[in-house]
């Protein structure tokens, strides 16, 4: 059985929050540019909003994300699948090299079933709340790649191979989680 884990964005302090300038909302579908689907039809420009500090990692949304060079190069280098980096550019920093991160591999949808409610003292420091825990899907509607995203929800997955790589580099602002682990508010 393969182990599998929650690739998200760290928000680190000082991190700069890069959004799209120069496309409306409803040309920008965080779901479908996460699955690389209804992409914009023109060069999307990223405006810093919030922080000055560039990491590997740097949110544009909840669950979109620009990749740095450097990260770009190791998922290209390790022959990673399942994902595509389209080139992006950062008003009035031009001169760096960063990557909107999409995600072409695919697995079915979360089964509800396996996940569990607990108490959780990791949502909330110092206060205890009830929190769901475990993502968890069929590894027969997994595509085998090494990133992916489940049919309706915006989380990205990756593989252990991708977890190791990442580690071993050291890359920047990203918060890796066992599905089984992973928690999140009970409502």
């Amino acid at each position: 059985m393969n182990e599998f884990y929650v690739l998200m964005n760290k928000g680190s302090r000082g991190e700069a929050v890069c959004i799209p300038g120069n496309v409306s909302n409803s040309e920008f579908n965080e779901s479908l540019i996460l699955r690389n689907q209804g992409l914009p039809n023109k060069q999307v420009v990223y405006s810093p909003c919030l922080g000055k500090k560039f990491f590997d990692f740097n949110m544009v949304t909840a669950s979109l994300d620009l990749i740095s060079e450097k990260v770009y190069n190791l998922l290209m280098d390790n022959h990673i699948t399942g994902w595509k980096g389209i080139p992006a550019i950062i008003h009035k920093h031009e001169d760096l090299k960063y990557y909107l991160l999409t995600i072409t591999g695919r697995c079915g949808p979360i089964d509800e079933s396996k996940t569990r409610i607990v108490d959780s003292t990791t949502l909330f420091p110092g206060q205890t709340a009830k929190a769901y825990q475990g993502l968890f899907f069929s590894e027969d509607s997994w595509d085998k790649s090494d990133m992916f995203v489940s049919e309706f929800i915006n989380h990205t997955f990756i593989t252990e191979k991708v977890k190791t790589l990442f580690e071993k580099n050291k890359v920047s602002n990203i918060i890796i989680t066992n599905t089984k682990e992973y928690q999140w508010l009970y409502y």
